[in-house]
């Protein structure tokens, strides 16, 4: 789904907040506002909402996924990687509360609406109800950083809004600060981790040359150890050993 220019500055209008500040800091609600309204011009109406963003990548059937964990969550207004202030508050606050961590002193949601909250949310990797989405819409006066805003709304607008976390089996990686799968150097490693990976997502991943390659030509230069086989390969993980081979013999390791 494509804005326009004009649809993008009548959204800055009602939100002052995402007129002086930069597009990552509000654009995971933006998207979602604006895509249900002109969704709803059209006559189509969704009750759950799912927003991924560009650099999250899952590794599995995702049309399949997408539909088991909707029928999963179905009863929530809000999943995703959830921050809370202590374990205690985590099995009082979510129902599902598999992919959490605790609050520290210096992350970001201190600054905005930091006292209004019991809860922040990673959205790289969200499901959001219609209300919730409605209710981020109706007050964009009140709008701040993604990451308080959304579950702000949440907590402080949406009657009985009922919030949970991914499993902590649907999440391969997901990360705010250290970009951990970065760069094509990176990109190998990342191939094999997704051989073995189901039905899980990785965030963030962020490729020059995309990690997929055709499985069945890659295995016909391995030998029976996992090794390659021929010059041919492409895998570029060495262990300590092959990197003292002139033709560096790659071995699949992940983490090596």
């Amino acid at each position: 789904m494509v804005f326009t220019a004009d649809e993008a500055k009548q959204f800055k209008n009602e939100c002052s907040y995402c007129k002086s500040n930069k597009p990552w800091n509000w654009s995971n609600y933006a998207a979602l506002v604006l895509a249900t309204r002109k969704l709803q011009q059209e006559g189509i109406i969704h009750d759950k909402v799912w927003f991924i963003e560009p650099d999250a990548e899952f590794v599995g059937e995702l049309g399949d996924w997408i539909k088991n964990a909707t029928k999963r969550y179905h009863e929530l207004d809000l999943v995703s990687s959830l921050v809370v202030r202590n374990v205690e508050t985590a099995k009082d606050l979510l129902s599902t509360a598999s992919m959490y961590t605790r609050i520290k002193s210096d992350w970001r949601w201190n600054e905005q609406h930091g006292a209004d909250i019991s809860y922040g949310a990673f959205t790289q990797v969200a499901m959001f109800s219609a209300r919730l989405i409605e209710t981020i819409g109706q007050n964009l006066n009140e709008a701040g950083y993604v990451e308080t805003f959304v579950p702000f709304v949440c907590e402080n607008l949406v009657p009985f809004c009922k919030v949970g976390s991914l499993s902590i089996h649907d999440v391969g990686f997901i990360n705010n600060g250290g970009n951990e799968f970065s760069g094509e150097e990176s990109a190998a490693n990342f191939r094999d981790i997704a051989r073995t990976a189901s039905d899980q997502w990785f965030h963030p991943v962020k490729f020059d040359e995309s990690w997929m390659t055709d499985e069945k030509e890659e295995q016909e230069h391995l030998d029976s150890q996992g090794l390659c086989a021929t010059m041919d390969c492409t895998f570029t993980v060495c262990d300590e050993v092959n990197r003292m081979v002139d033709n560096c013999l790659y071995k699949i390791a992940v983490g090596a």
